[in-house]
């Protein structure tokens, strides 16, 4: 989106790669700080709960409420925010999120599995 604004409005500064993905980077961040509040109070409605071993240390099991699948939110914040900023003509772009994108799915396999 960004880098259609320089072409559209000829901004010159949106066409510098590292200002788009210093942009990105602010943007993954935000939506990372605003989303995962709401997406932690939503795993705990749902029990989405980590199993702990009984015999792991104090520590551990005192974790044993945290809701797990947290880098769903990141990963949701990390390929918005790339989207507002690409060039989604580019052949590199393109692969990179289809990279990413079957590496999600591999993700969403595995953890299926443990379940």
């Amino acid at each position: 989106m960004f880098y259609y604004l320089y072409e559209i409005f000829n901004i010159n500064l949106f066409g510098y790669l590292t200002v788009r993905a210093g942009i990105s980077f602010f943007l993954a961040f935000v939506f990372s700080v605003f989303f995962m509040p709401k997406f932690i109070h939503w795993a705990k409605t749902k029990n989405a709960e980590q199993p702990i071993y009984e015999l792991a240390p104090k520590a551990h099991q005192a974790k044993s409420k945290t809701p797990t699948m947290g880098g769903i939110v990141f990963i949701g914040s990390a390929l918005l925010a790339s989207l507002l900023c690409v060039n989604l003509t580019n052949a590199f772009v393109l692969l990179g999120f289809s990279c990413f994108l079957a590496f999600v799915c591999l993700d969403l396999l595995m953890t299926g599995a443990k379940f």
